[in-house]
This record gives structure tokens, C-alpha cells and sequence, in this order.
């Protein structure tokens, strides 16, 4: 709780001293969602994190390593929220990103793929869960 106001605030000066998109604005939007998230405050968290992955996006664009790594983070996220739909949208695109940037026995596709099959079993697609993790 105490770490909260003091990450909000370096947020709130590294975005009013740097240009939109800098990666330490990014960094401290991070700061900022990892707080919620072990708040277990998951719309905050995702709100954050969204908008991260907007600035990525626009910065570093959307084939960019870093934009599947805080893609999967957005599709977990989403998974917390009860948004599983959106969560297997993002996932997919994340998991995609990974496998060409990274590989696809990474460990952060692996990861992703995780998330994307809890997303399925959610929706009860238990196929393309089997399929995903298999």
C-alpha cells in the first residue's frame, strides 16, 4: 500500500518531463500495474498495462518482442477480470509475436500459451486448450 503513491507519482513525473512513449514512462507504467496486480486490484492492473502496451505499440510496434511479453501480461490480465474473450484475442496475437521473436519452446511462449490455454478452458474450449498445451 505504501509503495503505490510513490510509484504513481514517478509515473506522473516521467510523463510530464519525457516524451509520450519513453520507455521509462513505460517502465513505471509497469511499476505501477505490478502493484495493483499484487494488490490483487486486476482492473486497475489491466488498465495500466494496457495502456503500456498501447505506447509499445505505437513506439516500438506490434512485432516487437517487448509487445508480446506485456501482450501476454494484458491476455493474464484479462483472464483475472473474467474478459476471456478479449484474453484469447490478445493471447493469440501474443503467443504468435513470441514464437517468430523468440521461439516456439521459449520460455515466454510457453508461458503465454499457459495463459491462453486457462483462457480456452474458461470458455470450456477444452480442444483448443488440449491443443495449445499439447
Amino acid at each position: 500500500d505504501e509503495a503505490l503513491p510513490y510509484a504513481l507519482e514517478g509515473l506522473s513525473i516521467r510523463q510530464n518531463l519525457l516524451p509520450t512513449g519513453h520507455m521509462e514512462v513505460v517502465a513505471s507504467m509497469g511499476i505501477v500495474g505490478n502493484i495493483y496486480d499484487a494488490q490483487s486490484k486486476f482492473t486497475q492492473a489491466l488498465d495500466m498495462r494496457v495502456q503500456s502496451l498501447d505506447l509499445i505499440g505505437q513506439t516500438l510496434g506490434e512485432k516487437h518482442p517487448y509487445y508480446a511479453i506485456l501482450g501476454c501480461v494484458v491476455g493474464y490480465l484479462r483472464i483475472a477480470v473474467g474478459d476471456y474473450d478479449q484474453a484469447i484475442s490478445d493471447l493469440l496475437i501474443a503467443s504468435t509475436i513470441s514464437e517468430k521473436k523468440f521461439s516456439a519452446d521459449h520460455p515466454r511462449t510457453a508461458n503465454c500459451n499457459i495463459s491462453l490455454g486457462l483462457a480456452y478452458l474458461k470458455v470450456n474450449d477444452n480442444q483448443s486448450a488440449f491443443d495449445v498445451l499439447s
